[in-house]
């Protein structure tokens, strides 16, 4: 028979056991089977989203589901002028977004032609109460401009106007 300090060790082991095989049980992993695993496996198809490890692969989702519940808790409030969706970021925190994306790196870049030209305002003696630049074709649709920062896309929408 085994001395009470080995059956309590052993005890000891089987409730260690038990209680971590129940809590990864519990743990929300990637499931076809309920609506938000479906939505992650859609659309890691939708942005061509792979993961080398299933450890990465279960982070991911973590932070995609917490995403997704800020996303749909966001849009059925109804307060607001616009609604937010999951984009290309949707597995990212926020840390990790602002710290790949929102850091401007501008490239040095050789002279130009419009170096030399100064800013002046052209005819201000009516101005609209509004004015819908997509109109004017001054801006496009939104696009990943990757990790380049914003100093690129904000001087061609600004040159862009300046040749209209």
């Amino acid at each position: 028979m085994a001395s009470p300090l080995a059956q309590f060790a052993l005890t000891l082991m089987v409730a260690i056991t038990c209680t971590a095989s129940l809590a990864y049980s519990q743990a929300p992993s990637p499931s076809p089977t309920d609506e938000i695993g479906a939505r992650f496996e859609d659309w890691m198809a939708l942005h061509g989203r792979t993961y080398d490890k299933p450890e990465e692969k279960e982070r991911r989702f973590l932070i995609f589901r917490q995403n997704v519940e800020f996303i749909d808790s966001f849009n059925m409030a109804k307060n607001h002028s616009f609604e937010l969706s999951a984009n290309g970021f949707t597995d990212m925190t926020n840390k990790e977004f602002v710290a790949k994306y929102m850091g401007l790196k501008p490239q040095k870049q050789g002279g130009s032609e419009m170096d030399d030209v100064e800013f002046g305002h052209g005819n201000v003696t009516h101005i609209p109460g509004s004015m819908d630049w997509r109109q004017k074709g001054a801006v496009t649709a939104v696009k990943n401009q990757g990790n380049c920062g914003s100093y690129s896309s904000q001087s061609s929408i600004f040159f862009k106007h300046l040749t209209c």
